[in-house]
C-alpha cells in the first residue's frame, strides 16, 4: 500500500510555494542563522596587554627612580671632597703671599715653593675630579703659577713692596673670584634636590597600575561569573609592594644624602672658612706691621676675622680660641700703631705654636667629614641597588600573574 501523494498544482498556488520550498535540499542550514563570534577572548586578550602595560610602567618608573636617587648619592661626596680642596687651594695662595710679608718683618722663612706647588697640584686633581670645570681650573693654575713668579722673585728682595702688590692684585681680582666661584657652584650643586626624592612618582605609577587592575576586574568577573582572579590579585599585591620599596628607597637615599650634603658640606665649608680666617688675618696683620699703615676699614676686617676664628667649628674647640686669643693683642697693638709690638706678637714662638695646633686641629676634622660624606652614601648605594633589582622582579612577577591569571579565563573559552 503506497502513501498518499499530494499533487502540487491541485493544492493551490500559495500552498504550491510552499511545498516546493520544503523540498528543497538544506532547508534548515539555509532559514537558520549562525550566532555571532564572542567577543569575550579578544576581550581578555586587550586585558592582558593592559595590566602587562601597567605593572611593566610602574617597574620602569620604580627602578629609574631608585637608580637616579643611587646617581646623586654617588655624586654627593665629590661635592664636599672638592670644596675642601679649593678652599687648601686659596689658603695655601694667600699664605704664599704671606711668606713673602713676613720675610720682609724679620721672619726666616722664605720658601713661597712649597704653597704653590700644592695649589698647583690641587687645581690639577681638581679639574680630574670634575672635568666639567677643567677648563676654569686651566686658567686658574696658568694665573697661580705667575702669581707664584711674582712671589718668588719678591720674597727678600729690596722691591717686594712691589712684586707683593703686583701678587696681591692678581691673587684678589682673578684667583680668588674664580676659586669662589667655582665654591659658588659646589654649594648650589649641594643643596639641589633631584625629583626622584620624592615620592609621588612611584605613588602615581602605582595607582595607575592598580587603577587598571581595578577597572579590568570587573568585566573580568562578570565574564567568568567569579569574584576573584588570583592572577589580578598577585599583580595588585606586586604593585603594592613596588609602590612600598620605592618609599623605603627614597627614605635611605635622603638619610644618606642629608649627610653627606647637609651635615658634613656644611662642615667643610666652616673648616675651610676657618682655615682662610687665620690666613687672611695673619696676611693682614703682617701687611699692616709692614707698611706701617692700618686703615679703619682693615682695622674692622682684622676684628671680624678674629671673631670667625674664636667661634670656628674644629672638635678641640680650644685650639680656634687659642688661636683667636693670640691674635687678639696684635690686632690692638696694629689699631694703637705700635707697629713693633705687633710685629714681636706676629713672630712669636707661642702663636706660631697656637696656629700650628689649630691648622693642625682643622686638617684632622676636615678629613673627618670629607670622609664622613663618602660612608653613608656609599653604603646606601648597595642597597639601593638590591631595591632596584627587587623592584623589576616584582613588576615582572606582577606582570606574569595577571598575563597567566587572564589567561586562564582565556582557555575557557578556547
Amino acid at each position: 500500500m503506497t502513501a498518499p501523494t499530494v499533487s502540487v498544482r491541485a493544492a493551490g498556488p500559495r500552498l504550491a510555494g510552499v511545498l516546493t520550498q520544503a523540498a528543497a535540499s538544506g532547508l534548515t542550514e539555509q532559514l537558520r542563522s549562525a550566532p555571532p563570534p564572542s567577543r569575550t577572548p579578544w576581550k581578555l586578550r586587550q586585558f592582558q596587554v593592559i595590566v602587562m602595560v601597567a605593572m611593566l610602567l610602574l617597574g620602569v618608573v620604580g627602578v629609574v627612580q631608585v637608580l637616579d636617587l643611587r646617581t646623586q648619592l654617588s655624586s654627593a661626596p665629590n661635592l664636599a671632597d672638592q670644596y675642601a680642596r679649593l678652599g687648601g687651594v686659596e689658603t695655601d695662595l694667600v699664605e704664599a703671599g704671606n711668606v713673602v710679608a713676613f720675610a720682609a718683618v724679620g721672619s726666616p722663612n722664605t720658601d713661597v715653593t712649597s704653597r704653590i706647588d700644592a695649589a698647583s697640584r690641587a687645581l690639577i686633581v681638581a679639574a680630574a675630579e670634575r672635568p666639567a670645570d677643567s677648563a676654569a681650573l686651566a686658567d686658574l693654575n696658568s694665573a697661580t703659577l705667575t702669581y707664584g713668579a711674582l712671589l718668588h722673585q719678591g720674597a727678600g728682595s729690596p722691591q717686594a713692596s712691589t712684586l707683593l702688590a703686583q701678587a696681591d692684585k692678581l691673587l684678589n681680582s682673578n684667583i680668588r673670584p674664580g676659586l669662589d666661584a667655582l665654591r659658588a657652584n659646589l654649594t648650589t650643586e649641594a643643596q639641589a634636590r633631584s625629583w626622584a626624592f620624592s615620592s609621588w612618582p612611584v605613588w602615581l605609577a602605582a595607582l595607575v597600575a592598580l587603577g587598571a587592575l581595578g577597572w579590568i576586574s570587573v568585566p573580568v568577573a562578570r565574564r567568568s561569573h567569579r569574584i576573584i582572579n588570583l592572577g589580578l590579585v598577585g599583580a595588585a599585591a606586586s604593585a603594592l609592594l613596588i609602590a612600598v620599596l620605592g618609599v623605603a628607597a627614597i627614605s635611605m637615599a635622603s638619610s644618606a644624602d642629608q649627610s653627606s650634603r647637609v651635615t658634613e658640606f656644611q662642615k667643610v665649608t666652616s673648616l675651610a672658612g676657618g682655615s682662610l680666617a687665620l690666613a687672611d688675618l695673619r696676611g693682614g696683620e703682617v701687611r699692616a706691621a709692614w707698611t706701617k699703615t692700618l686703615s679703619a676699614d682693615s682695622a674692622s676686617r682684622l676684628g671680624a676675622l678674629t671673631q670667625q676664628l674664636a667661634t670656628a667649628k674644629v672638635p678641640k674647640g680650644a685650639s680656634a680660641a687659642n688661636v683667636a686669643a693670640q691674635h687678639k693683642p696684635i690686632t690692638q697693638a696694629l689699631t694703637k700703631s705700635s707697629w713693633a709690638e705687633a710685629t714681636t706678637g706676629l713672630l712669636a714662638q707661642q702663636t706660631a705654636n697656637a696656629e700650628t695646633a689649630f691648622i693642625l686641629d682643622t686638617r684632622t676634622a676636615t678629613t673627618a667629614a670629607v670622609a664622613a660624606a663618602a660612608s653613608k652614601p656609599q653604603s646606601a648605594t648597595g642597597g639601593l641597588t638590591a631595591l632596584a633589582a627587587a623592584i623589576l622582579a616584582l613588576a615582572l612577577m606582577g606582570a606574569g600573574a595577571a598575563y597567566l591569571g587572564l589567561g586562564a579565563r582565556l582557555k575557557e573559552y578556547r
